[in-house]
């Protein structure tokens, strides 16, 4: 027996195959499937999807063989990742100086019959082999040669389908606690700034009285600023706390008529309609499962965007709810300044104004409390708009998962 030396890149190759980090792992279903084909295109009673590492060989699929691995020092796949271009044929192993004597031909798992496809990362590393296996000598086609390559590809493929899809896991993960950290500190962080703007409001006000009219017109030009500032930064925090509640609170999915989360949400308006003279009308709307206040704070923010977003016109304002195939498309149609397709995507983002705060006031956060609301909600949210005519902002709400009746 002659044992193979190591690949003049080896660690380069250990490298390239722990970052696959699938040593060791379950069996999956994917490549037992290709090893089974291995085996029947050759017609041999083994093949594996063998691995070669630093001191055995491991085999991520076996067909025919119980042993997960061999010492690396005997492995045939040794000999087949110095040739990564090629696959090695070994017609009969006792014929062979290299397996002459190996203790996996003279004993189990009585190798006479060898051919082992290379499996090559991207970065053209040998990671191992898919080998076939049989214990008489024999020879191989052309054909299945070929085949054994092709399949090896795909064996390729699906470790880097795996380490993808592994990443990705990982990435969300990573993305999913940086979501929260960020929502936590938006809380904490917005919560922990009103009580210095309550001090800026108290000591605005005594230092009106305590120089009442001493009080120079550009002091009070500038106090004017300074209070105005605080007003838009009180509004900022309290949609900022807003937004975070929406992303962070627990949901409580109950049945209710949707038509009370719309009631609440006119109330909740009702000074800004009397003030403009809108008209509100609205469809007949559903049963739905859903959270209660969040489906509530939905309807408040559209609707007030509603009455908010209008020049030169009293607001005329409709709650829609349209059945399709798909189930109900609820929405809220405005007749004012509308939106410029270039825009319809951005408006949900946070803080993201189209108008000058000096033309209309708002923070720019309410459409993006509006779009949480929904996705909390499985659903999704976007604005069908023509500038000057009006907008449609429409939404879907998942519905109720099915529940499987209880035997009785």
């Amino acid at each position: 027996m002659i044992e193979a030396p190591l690949p003049a890149n080896e660690a380069q190759r250990l490298a390239a195959l722990h970052a696959y980090r699938v040593l060791d792992t379950a069996a999956e279903q994917g490549y037992d499937d290709l090893t089974e084909l291995a085996a029947h295109v050759f017609d041999t009673p083994i093949a594996l999807v063998s691995l070669v590492d630093a001191e055995r060989q491991w085999f991520k699929s076996r067909f025919g063989l119980d042993a997960p691995e061999t010492p690396r020092s005997v492995a045939f796949c040794s000999h087949a990742i110095l040739q990564p271009d090629e696959v090695l044929v070994v017609p009969d192993s006792f014929a062979d100086a290299r397996f002459a004597d190996n203790p996996l031909a003279t004993g189990a798992p009585h190798v006479r019959f060898y051919a082992g496809a290379p499996l090559v990362s991207p970065d053209g590393m040998p990671l191992g082999t898919l080998c076939v296996i049989d214990n008489e000598p024999r020879q191989a086609t052309d054909r299945q040669i070929a085949t054994l390559r092709a399949l090896a590809r795909q064996v390729v493929n699906q470790l880097e389908l795996r380490r993808t899809c592994t990443d990705l896991g990982r990435i969300t993960e990573a993305l999913r606690r940086s979501n929260g950290e960020l929502e936590q500190f938006s809380y904490v962080a917005a919560h922990d700034l009103q009580e210095p703007l309550r001090k800026l409001n108290s000591f605005s006000e005594l230092l009106r009285q305590d120089l009442g009219p001493a009080l120079p017109e550009a002091a009070a030009q500038d106090l004017g600023f300074i209070e105005d500032a605080a007003g838009r930064m009180r509004s900022l925090i309290t949609d900022l706390l807003q937004l975070s509640r929406t992303s962070t609170a627990q949901l409580s999915r109950v049945t209710l008529p949707l038509a009370d989360c719309v009631q609440r949400a006119l109330e909740a308006v009702s000074n800004r309609t009397a003030e403009t003279g809108a008209t509100i009308t609205c469809d007949q709307l559903p049963t739905v499962t859903g959270d209660a206040t969040l489906l509530t704070q939905l309807f408040q923010n559209l609707v007030g965007n509603a009455l908010k977003f209008v020049r030169g016109r009293k607001p005329a304002i409709r709650i829609t709810c349209e059945q399709t195939a798909e189930g109900p498309v609820f929405g809220v149609r405005d007749n004012g300044i509308g939106i410029a397709p270039e825009f319809t995507e951005q408006v949900f983002a946070p803080f993201k104004r189209l108008n000058g705060r000096s033309e209309f006031e708002g923070t720019g956060i309410g459409l993006s409390i509006c779009r949480k609301a929904v996705e909390r909600h499985s659903g999704r949210i976007w604005v069908e708009s023509t500038p000057g005519e009006g907008s449609h902002f429409r939404f879907t709400l998942a519905p109720a998962p099915a529940v499987d009746p209880v035997p009785v």
